[in-house]
């Protein structure tokens, strides 16, 4: 309050500044359930924005999404959707079609969807919210700071988690399988390879031409992450005219760089790969079983619940399932790991330990191998991709029931892999 009294005080009731001031309270009190002070503090804000900048700034966007959120959370229905759409109408004419702002809006929406039941529409909303989050990270990760990289990564990472959690939801189809082991593909691992691998593919491989068209393209978009940041001022259509401008510039060189480089060309389809290239790069009579530990956010509830869920995959189909809470399956790992800890305190074996040994690894079998193996898992090949705890297992001594005197790896060669997405990789990455 003492902040807001000096706002006005120095710039007047009706200056930009004052509604930033009213806007953070706003945000504030609703993040403290006090939702009545919120509206005041938003509305007040969106009245200011309005009179300042008119209707059509992304700044009054900003304020219509708090406000949005906020009806959202008391019911208010029909007056949020009113509020998002305003938004993004005002964030696809300023920016287009690919800008946080609109992923923001969508995302927001969909979790008012989620809290109602209408899952289709959510489902349908957060799909374009995550391939924005995605083509954003993967642009900004090459030309901004680690820490803000990350930021970039943490919207990418909730996106994720919601798209997973309206899939866990839904009934299953062969298009929502599709969708959600592209999720898979496409986000796992996807940090590591946007903030380090990258740049080491860049010192091994390129030529000199390649390297100053990479260089290139790393300046422009640095141009384009600084316009977004800087907003469009005062004209609207210039800004617009920029940021399509520098769009077309970046396509082109990448375009170029494409060309030249194979491994560049590699990279661009890793970075948002397709189900149908992985599956391409399956072999014959082999699986791949690729595991995503996400965070479960369920429609009306505050914190969300860890789960797993396994993309199956031959060189035909792909198959997605929902493994169960991660708790259940995080204590049975923990249950293996003790198990060999307190064999190698011992120094050998002792009476009995065979056969606890093949109750814990049926039961990790039962819940993590069994219902991939099932349905899509006649080969003889077996290419895994585990995540989590899971990564500590070592699979090839898992057996699928207690009477089971065969290990997994007797009856299937074993491969592991980071992610499916490692099929795409270029041969000087791998």
């Amino acid at each position: 309050h003492q902040a807001l009294a000096l706002k006005q005080a120095r710039y007047g009731e009706n200056s930009s500044e004052l509604a930033s001031t009213l806007n953070s309270l706003g945000v504030l009190a609703f993040s403290r359930n006090q939702y009545d002070t919120a509206r005041v503090y938003l509305e007040r804000a969106l009245t200011i924005e309005r009179s300042a900048y008119g209707d059509r700034h992304p700044e009054v966007g900003a304020r219509l999404l708090n406000l949005g959120q906020l009806h959202s959370r008391l019911g208010n229905y029909s007056r949020s959707d009113s509020l998002y759409a305003e938004a993004i109408d005002i964030w696809q004419a300023a920016y287009g079609s690919q800008n946080r702002w609109l992923a923001d809006a969508w995302e927001r929406r969909a979790v008012s969807l989620r809290r109602r039941g209408d899952l289709e529409t959510a489902w349908t909303l957060l799909q374009k919210a995550y391939d924005i989050r995605l083509a954003l990270f993967t642009e900004n990760a090459r030309v901004l700071s680690e820490p803000d990289a990350l930021a970039y990564s943490t919207f990418l990472q909730h996106t994720t988690e919601l798209l997973l959690s309206t899939w866990h939801d839904l009934p299953r189809t062969p298009e929502r399988d599709g969708v959600a082991a592209r999720v898979v593909f496409s986000s796992k691992g996807k940090v590591w390879d946007e903030l380090v691998s990258r740049v080491g593919v860049w010192q091994q491989s390129a030529d000199s031409v390649s390297m100053a068209l990479a260089e290139e393209v790393r300046n422009t978009r640095w141009q384009l992450a600084r316009a977004y940041v800087a907003g469009p001022g005062v004209s609207q259509d210039t800004y617009r005219l920029t940021l399509d401008s520098l769009d077309r510039t970046i396509e082109d060189i990448e375009s170029r760089l494409a060309e030249r480089n194979a491994d560049y060309r590699s990279l661009l389809a890793t970075a948002q790969p397709s189900v149908e290239d992985v599956l391409a790069r399956i072999p014959e009579h082999t699986v791949l079983l690729d595991y995503f530990r996400y965070n479960y956010w369920p429609p009306d509830a505050a914190e969300p619940v860890s789960r797993y869920i396994c993309v199956a995959a031959n060189d035909r189909t792909v198959r997605t399932f929902g493994l169960g809470p991660a708790k259940d399956i995080d204590a049975v790992v923990g249950q293996y790991r003790d198990h060999f800890a307190a064999v190698a305190a011992l120094g050998t074996p002792v009476t009995g330990d065979r056969e606890t040994y093949r109750a814990i690894s049926a039961r990790l079998y039962r819940l993590v191998l069994a219902p991939a193996l099932t349905d899509v898992g006649a080969g003889s090949d077996l290419w895994l991709a585990p995540d989590g705890p899971l990564c500590l297992v070592a699979w090839a001594g898992l057996v699928s029931s207690e009477q089971d005197s065969t290990y997994l790896l007797e009856s299937r060669d074993i491969t592991y892999l980071g992610s499916g997405r490692d099929l795409l990789r270029p041969a000087s990455t791998v």
